[in-house]
């Protein structure tokens, strides 16, 4: 999907990073990138191809948490999280637009998450509502 005709609201470093550039070509290590939060913004079918591109900076944050003790890439963590939580983004990106080997690994990466909690600072509720959306998604 063309970023350019989407209206998305973004500055240049943001542009840089994802305009032309394939999702999992996507520098998760640039500053637009650790800038930017598009993913409630895009369209759905846009939004779902990015998806990956976070989750795998999320997953790399986590891990270098783990081996240097801290990160330093609170605002993708918080994206990422808050549109997982949001049954919106369930409804109409994750649903229509994820299926088959990449819905599965989607829901390993929430059961890691799940398991990560105390790294990832997730609360009681935050996991609630996790667990919430994949048995919600999982039923319908």
């Amino acid at each position: 999907m063309d970023l350019r005709l989407t209206g998305w609201n973004r500055t240049q470093k943001e542009a840089d990073a994802f305009v032309d550039v394939e999702p999992m070509e996507v520098d998760i290590d640039s500053v637009g990138f650790l800038a930017a939060t598009p993913l409630l913004d895009l369209p759905p079918q846009a939004a779902a191809a990015y998806l990956g591109s976070f989750l795998r900076a999320l997953m790399l944050s986590l891990h270098e948490q783990k081996v240097v003790g801290f990160f330093e890439d609170p605002l993708t963590r918080a994206h990422i999280i808050t549109c997982l939580k949001d049954r919106r983004f369930w409804d109409e990106v994750i649903g229509p637009y994820l299926s088959g080997k990449r819905l599965e690994v989607l829901l390993e990466v929430i059961d890691y998450l799940v398991q990560e909690r105390k790294d990832l600072a997730l609360d009681a509720e935050d996991v609630r509502t996790l667990r919430a959306r994949v048995s919600s998604f999982l039923q319908g």
